[in-house]
């Protein structure tokens, strides 16, 4: 069995491709946030070990909604999220405008890879995947990571220093 190793780096490349990582994410963020507020919702955004994903809306209201019967009903196992639905008898022209309405707006990209950022580390996601992911803090222009996997540009680090690292990112300056 592979145990956790950790490191730390202020490669540019490799802070760089983090950043830029990051600010897409905030960027898919606000914009699937503006496209949710259309329907009075939140954004429901995943993580893996590819990226980031805008997968759909978590209705404010579902309930009292005058056009529920159009939507699935929130489900708690993808965190309340709701689609619209395939199909609705008898309400198939306001089906198709909603389905329209929501192709139309739907926020594109609505992917963040970490391709990027894994390559600056010389590694990939299939190694990430097999290793069990990564684990990152960002502090003082240094970022520290945690993982299973071979990667390179980093010097290797303690335990103590990664975990002392995450709690001083936690602090307010």
């Amino acid at each position: 069995m592979m145990s956790i190793k950790y490191y730390k780096t202020k490669e540019p490349a490799v802070i760089a491709a983090y950043q830029q990582m990051m600010a897409d994410t905030q960027d898919l963020l606000e914009r699937a946030t503006v496209f949710c507020a259309e329907f009075d919702a939140e954004p429901v955004i995943g993580q893996d070990v590819n990226g980031y994903r805008f997968y759909g809306l978590r209705f404010n209201n579902y309930g009292k909604r005058e056009d529920k019967h159009l939507w699935t009903k929130p489900n708690p196992r993808e965190g309340l999220l709701s689609s619209v639905r395939s199909r609705a008898p008898g309400y198939a022209a306001e089906l198709r405008a909603l389905k329209a309405k929501v192709e139309q707006h739907w926020p594109q990209p609505s992917t963040v890879s970490k391709d990027g950022l894994y390559k600056s580390l010389g590694t990939n996601w299939g190694s990430m995947l097999v290793c069990g992911g990564i684990g990152i803090t960002e502090h003082n222009e240094t970022l520290y990571l945690a993982t299973q996997a071979k990667i390179h540009n980093c010097i290797e680090i303690t335990g103590t220093e990664y975990e002392q690292a995450q709690r001083d990112a936690k602090e307010p300056n």
